[in-house]
C-alpha cells in the first residue's frame, strides 16, 4: 500500500475492486471451459451415430457425461449462457481441438470408464464423474494454458477457484443465477477490505515509525516489498480492528508472505510481527474486545 508515491486512495480502491472482479470472472470462465469440454460428449455421440460403418463400441456409446441431469443443469442454464455471451466467450475463441483432445483424454481414465460402464447410475455417480473431470482438467497442461492465457496471474486464486468449482459441482443441479452465490463476500471485500485500506493509507507514517526500529540489522529499503506490505497490513489490523484476535492476524499474514514472497519470508515476517506484537501490547496500543481476543 502506497508503495507508489503518486497513487491516491481512489486509484487504490479502483485496482482493489478490479482484482475482485477478475477473480469472479476467472470462476465464470472456468465454468465456461468445463461447459465446452462437456459439450464434446454430445458431439462425439453424433459422430459415432453418423458413421457409415459402426464398431460395437460406437453402437453402445452413450453421452452420459453431457446428458445427465447435473451436467445439463449447468450447460443448459440460460442465465449462465447469457453471461457467457455478454462476455464474448464463444467456442470459436479457442482452438477447438484443445477441448476435444482434453475430452478424449478424459475418456481413457478409470473414473470415466467406470461411470460409462455402470448401469444404474445415480446422482452421486454423476457428481463423482464431474468432480473427476474437474480434477483432470486442472492437472492437464492444455486446460491450464487456456486459463493462464485468460488470466496470467490465475495461480494466485487457484485454491479458491478450484474450491469454488467443487462447491458448484456438489450443489448441482443448479437453476437461475446460481453463480451469484459465489460472488466474493461483501463483508470481507467491501466492509473489511476497504476499511483496512483506508486505515493503512491514513496511518502509514505512524505505522512505519513502529516498524522501522524493529527491523534489527535490516535496512527497511532492502526488505522484500511483499514482506513489508504484509507487515504494514498486519500492524494496521492489530491496532485498528479490535474484534480480530492477534494470533489470527499474525498467522494470516505469515501465510500470505509464505505463499507469495521469498523462501525466507515466513520466518522473517513471523519474527518481525512477533516483536512488534509484544512491543505494541506492552505500550497498550493493541486493544481487543471480546472474550479471548486479547491473545
Amino acid at each position: 500500500a502506497k508503495q507508489d508515491p503518486v497513487i491516491n486512495l481512489q486509484e487504490i480502491f479502483k485496482r482493489y475492486q478490479q482484482t475482485i472482479n477478475d477473480s469472479f470472472d476467472l470462476y465464470l470462465y472456468s465454468l465456461w471451459l468445463l461447459k465446452v469440454i462437456i459439450s464434446e460428449d454430445k458431439k462425439m455421440a453424433e459422430r459415432k451415430k453418423n458413421k457409415l460403418i459402426q464398431t460395437d463400441e460406437d453402437a453402445i456409446f452413450q453421452p452420459k457425461l453431457s446428458t445427465n441431469p447435473l451436467s445439463q443443469s449447468l450447460t443448459m442454464n440460460e442465465n449462465l449462457i447469457r453471461v457467457f455471451n455478454q462476455k464474448g466467450w464463444k467456442s470459436d475463441a479457442i482452438d477447438s481441438s484443445i477441448p476435444l483432445n482434453i475430452y478424449k483424454s478424459f475418456l481413457q481414465t478409470e473414473a470415466y470408464k467406470t461411470y460409462q460402464e455402470s448401469i444404474n447410475t445415480d446422482i452421486a455417480d454423476h457428481q463423482k464423474v464431474l468432480l473427476a473431470l474437474l480434477k483432470f482438467c486442472f492437472d492437464d497442461e492444455r486446460f491450464v494454458d487456456i486459463i493462464e492465457d485468460f488470466r496470467p496471474s490465475w495461480i494466485d486464486d487457484e485454491s479458491i477457484l478450484v474450491g469454488t468449482l467443487k462447491k458448484t459441482i456438489k450443489a448441482l443441479p443448479v437453476f437461475g443465477d446460481f453463480y451469484n452465490a459465489y460472488l466474493p463476500d461483501r463483508a470481507a471485500t467491501q466492509d473489511f477490505g476497504k476499511e483496512l485500506i483506508i486505515q493503512l493509507y491514513q496511518k502509514m507514517e505512524p505505522i512505519n515509525n513502529e516498524i522501522i526500529p524493529t527491523l534489527t540489522n535490516w535496512d527497511a529499503s532492502r526488505v522484500a516489498v511483499l514482506d513489508m506490505i504484509c507487515i504494514k497490513l498486519a500492524v494496521c489490523e492489530l491496532i485498528t480492528f479490535p474484534s480480530i484476535p492477534t494470533k489470527v492476524t499474525v498467522n494470516e499474514y505469515v501465510e500470505i508472505a509464505k505463499m507469495y514472497s521469498t523462501d525466507k519470508s515466513k520466518e522473517f515476517v513471523n519474527g518481525v510481527l512477533d516483536r512488534l506484537m509484544k512491543k505494541l501490547t506492552a505500550e497498550n496500543k493493541i486493544q481487543k474486545e471480546g472474550r479471548g481476543l486479547d491473545k
